[in-house]
């Protein structure tokens, strides 16, 4: 029993390397992340990552990560310029107007919506071949046709990046971003399997 549990092929490593997988790919995920205007070419990364290698045992997670990063460059460029830009906006019409850098009424809406466009963005675009304003288009009809899933992406990426700063030790950034997505992909795939796009599936 025991000899099968250690056997390279058997439960134990098949679970430490899924492991090592997901810190390679939050590793990579902040990489990308670190010229800001690639945000959204990172996330789709990683979800791409995370689906096809560690869920699914597709390839290399490194390799799954840089050729979704590389063939959504451009078109995550653009979506983080829009989404960021649209929230730095909003973010400064309330100090300008209110005076107050939290933002109320009609401005907190947009800005929540555009932060659920965020959480979707990635996914959308590791699984569809769209344009940008495909993406944003699927990402807003999936993110309020599926709210409750939603919230728990949003309210659940906040509460994290609460305990990281101030309760988790910084070395554990290494290994949240790949975990958090992983959990998250459950529920996502859900949304995104049941979507009726003609161009659905996974680049392969």
């Amino acid at each position: 029993m025991m000899k099968k549990l250690l056997d390279v092929e058997g439960p134990v490593f098949g679970f430490l390397e899924k492991c090592g997988q997901l810190i390679v790919l939050s590793v990579l995920w902040l990489l990308g992340c670190l010229p800001v205007i690639t945000l959204c070419s990172s996330c789709g990364a990683l979800y791409r990552g995370v689906t096809l290698s560690v869920r699914g045992g597709q390839g290399s997670a490194v390799k799954e990560f840089w050729k979704g990063f590389r063939e959504n460059l451009l078109t995550g460029i653009a979506l983080s310029l829009i989404l960021l830009g649209a929230l730095a906006a909003l973010e400064g019409i309330s100090i300008y107007l209110f005076g107050s850098v939290m933002p109320t009424g009609v401005i907190c809406v947009l800005m929540i919506l555009d932060l659920f466009l965020l959480v979707y963005t990635g996914p959308v675009m590791a699984r569809f071949r769209l344009g940008v304003v495909g993406i944003i288009k699927l990402s807003f009809v999936l993110s309020l046709q599926y709210a409750h899933y939603t919230f728990v992406f949003l309210i659940g990426t906040l509460a994290l990046a609460v305990l990281q700063v101030y309760i988790l030790p910084m070395a554990t950034i290494l290994f949240l971003p790949g975990l958090w997505c992983f959990v998250c992909s459950f529920l996502m795939e859900k949304a995104l399997n049941r979507c009726t796009a003609g161009n659905a599936g996974l680049e392969d």
